[in-house]
């Protein structure tokens, strides 16, 4: 009984060993966009907020110019839990967006990533890259 113990554990313990990945196994090769950097928002009448970011000068070769930006508005509810109320994609690079608030009372969370294509095409890896997000907060 001992024996089948031991080599129950023993098992057990490699088969651990073998399914852990490493830092590098869990990143995608190839080409990266950075962050927006600057990120603001500003309220510019009761109903209306307009967000503002600067593009980072380092962006790859191997992407297509220009740029589209991605916005996601969330709207928190509660601590634990936010809805998506708009979301957009915006060509050609821009550097605002303005936002009519559905409920300025509310609390909303606007994230924005910088969104290309690639030049080349991997029939391995998609070509449409996102950037980290940055995030900025209406607080009501």
């Amino acid at each position: 009984m001992r024996k089948f113990l031991l080599f129950t554990f023993g098992t057990l313990l490699l088969t651990a060993a073998a399914c852990k990945k490493s830092v590098d196994d869990v990143t995608k090769p190839g080409v990266s966009l950075p962050a927006v950097t600057d990120l603001t928002l500003q309220q510019t009448d009761a109903n209306n907020v307009k967000i503002s970011w600067k593009i980072p000068g380092d962006i790859p070769v191997e992407i297509q110019q220009p740029l589209n930006v991605y916005i996601e508005v969330n709207q928190v509810l509660t601590v634990m839990k936010t809805v998506n109320v708009a979301t957009a994609t915006l060509p050609g690079a821009p550097l605002e967006y303005a936002f009519t608030l559905p409920d300025p009372a509310q609390t909303y969370h606007f994230t924005v990533k910088l969104n290309g294509q690639t030049q080349k095409t991997d029939n391995n890896y998609s070509g449409n890259i996102y950037s980290l997000g940055q995030t900025v907060i209406y607080h009501k």
